[in-house]
């Protein structure tokens, strides 16, 4: 008797210390991204509309990124940025290298297609995955 509640506390504990996920994952691959490119992820403060860096990385290995962000509920970019050009956010102008996505709650994204499309990206996870949402991004690839 004394094992299986030994066994039965232990379940308990084990199932209570599982950490819920507290981030969204981007994962990308990306046709067409060189080594030292950047790979910018912004949002805009609800107050001011500045933006604000959630992350970003320098890409070290050709066509693929990986960024991570806390925010949720939130419109986030995507900007692209060539190795020769600095990390400048100041003139926020939707241009080429810049693609917006929705972060609804946490969940991991997969973002693919290529560099000369970058503001067309597929994205697939979370909300990205309802039929509506692929319906949208069959559209955008058509075009």
């Amino acid at each position: 008797m004394k094992r299986v509640t030994l066994l039965f506390c232990s379940l308990i504990c084990l199932l209570a210390c599982q950490e819920e996920k507290k981030q969204n994952s981007i994962s990308g691959h990306v046709q067409g991204i060189q080594v030292g490119d950047k790979v910018v992820l912004v949002m805009l403060d609800p107050q001011t509309t500045e933006p604000i860096i959630l992350d970003h990385i320098t890409v070290s290995e050709e066509n693929t990124f990986n960024l991570s962000t806390k925010e949720k509920g939130t419109m986030a970019f995507l900007y692209l940025f060539d190795k020769t050009e600095e990390l400048n956010l100041s003139d926020f102008v939707p241009n080429d290298t810049f693609s917006w996505f929705f972060l609804e709650g946490y969940d991991d994204l997969k973002i693919t297609g290529n560099r000369e499309d970058w503001s067309y990206l597929d994205i697939e996870g979370g909300l990205y995955s309802l039929p509506e949402m692929q319906e949208i991004n069959r559209i955008n690839s058509d075009s």
